[in-house]
């Protein structure tokens, strides 16, 4: 079997703190000095090359103790450091807290303490339902259930009844919980595939699910957790069918869930939190309301990580976001001076950055180049985009197409833009995209055109419709004959697609 490199992986993604944890808990395992497990740790984590060679490594520190039993070592290295990191993340969660009281619960029951076993079922069961986990009701109401059978003899029935009626209660609640992330999550994903959600069947889709009896049906403020489903799905709905105002509301209302309603989940759960953040900044960006813009995205800024995963996860959000503020606030200096560290940031993150992100802050990037008439670096990012397999962000991909044929027009590649239109031609013809015809029949006669900025002889464009902020903006710019630059300032905004992520 092939060496793996997911140790060598696992070790190089550690913290500084999450090493420090490590080693005080790999020093528990020998009496004095460092263990075999810690040896191998350093050994890997100091490994100078970014790619894992196991026959390299051996060699390196062939007279070390773990090279004996190499493999066997790794699978106890990492056995003990995942050991280490459950403690290390687990022990402020919720869920830990809930797992501890069952554990007292069971080792109380052993000892046939009763009312301590009770106490730790009750504190267990106030802690589920505040914060509403309830799979994990399920278990300690089975537990209660239990431990009344074997201590309650008084009214043993009834007790048991009202038990069994409790529990019908939460897998009711759980499969009602159930019904609103599904149809959550069917939205979700169409916006992610593509954002071009004024085709019929999607529309249609979306309808059925707004319309489905378990939103009809809910009552705001009975659930923290139905009601950030309620408020996403709507909010969501309102994006696809343009409603902005509606889409910034229902965004507000799941995000002041954490802040007025239940400040508590706030703490629990600070990634959750961080994700009705970033919307309800989304929102206002596509509502045009920039008003409070500057100041949420300063908090987002202020939030410390405590993971790799989040790190990545708030870099991407927090990127996007703040580019999207500077194209519309005609900051494109700015704007383009983050494109080293998006261009590292990318790469840092890349395990973590999904596909539709990467090429809605790629096209944002390539926005301000392209209207600042920074032509190659444009085009380089626009082929970025083009060049990309995965079926993510296809409304992206088709304004990337139509705008390498622009930047190659002012680039002055004639012979190559003349290859370029007739391949678009064909390829929208075959899908019966018949909408583009006029502007590349207008782009090629420009080819053919002398003086493209003198009065005579000049064919117009026609707009083509929302959607094609920045090959609009071109269009009145090439039409009015005047810079792309002053048309972009005077429009003051850029409501690109990718913006409306």
């Amino acid at each position: 079997m092939k060496p793996t490199n997911h140790l060598f992986l696992l070790v190089k993604s550690f913290t500084p703190a999450e090493k420090r944890y490590f080693k005080l808990f790999a020093k528990r395992h020998v009496a004095s000095g460092k263990s075999v497990y810690e040896k191998l740790f350093d050994a890997l984590d100091n490994w100078p090359k970014d790619e894992y060679d196991e026959k390299s490594f051996l060699q390196a520190h062939r007279a070390k103790a773990f090279v004996k039993y190499y493999a066997d070592e790794k699978r106890n290295l990492q056995e003990l450091i995942m050991k280490a990191m459950r403690t290390f993340y687990a022990e402020d969660t919720i869920d830990h807290q809930i797992s501890e009281l069952l554990a007292d619960e069971d080792f109380f029951r052993k000892k046939r303490l009763n009312e301590l076993r009770a106490k730790a079922l009750e504190k267990a069961k106030k802690l589920a339902y505040q914060y509403e986990k309830l799979q994990s009701l399920l278990t300690i109401l089975e537990r209660e259930v239990s431990m009344k059978i074997e201590w309650k003899q008084d009214e043993l029935i009834k007790q048991h009844l009202e038990i069994g009626a409790e529990e019908l209660q939460v897998i009711a609640r759980i499969k009602n919980t159930n019904r609103l992330k599904y149809i959550y999550d069917k939205l979700f994903i169409q916006i992610r595939i593509n954002t071009k959600l004024g085709a019929d069947s999607t529309m249609a889709e979306s309808k059925e699910a707004i319309n489905d009896a378990v939103l009809a049906n809910h009552v705001v403020g009975s659930s923290f957790v139905d009601d950030g489903y309620y408020y996403r799905t709507h909010s969501l709905y309102h994006r696809m069918h343009g409603n902005v105002e509606l889409h910034k509301h229902y965004a507000q209302l799941h995000f002041e869930l954490y802040e007025i309603h239940y400040p508590h989940q706030k703490d629990n759960n600070q990634v959750a939190y961080r994700v009705a953040l970033f919307n309800y900044l989304n929102a206002c960006f596509v509502a045009s309301d920039m008003a409070v813009f500057p100041q949420l995205l300063k908090r987002a800024k202020e939030m410390k990580t405590s993971n790799a995963d989040e790190e990545g996860e708030v870099w991407q959000n927090i990127v996007h976001l703040e580019l999207i503020y500077l194209l519309n606030t005609a900051q494109l200096d700015n704007a383009m001076q983050k494109a080293p560290e998006i261009k590292n940031g990318l790469v840092k993150y890349q395990n973590k950055v999904n596909i539709a992100r990467q090429l809605a802050i790629t096209y944002n990037l390539a926005a301000a180049f392209f209207v600042s008439g920074k032509w190659g670096e444009a085009l380089t990012l626009y082929n970025a985009i083009t060049f990309d397999g995965s079926n993510a962000r296809t409304d992206l991909k088709e304004n990337a197409e139509l705008l390498i044929l622009v930047v190659h027009f002012e680039l002055n590649n004639s012979i190559l833009l003349e290859s370029l239109i007739i391949n678009a031609r064909r390829r929208y013809r075959a899908i019966g995209k018949e909408l583009y015809n006029d502007f590349l029949s207008t782009l090629a006669k420009k080819l053919k055109e002398k003086g493209r900025y003198t009065k005579d002889g000049i064919s117009a464009f026609d707009a083509l419709p929302k959607g094609h902020t920045e090959l609009n903006l071109w269009i009145e710019a090439v039409n009015n004959q005047t810079s792309l630059l002053s048309v972009y300032k005077r429009a003051h905004s850029l409501e690109s697609g990718a913006a409306k992520q």
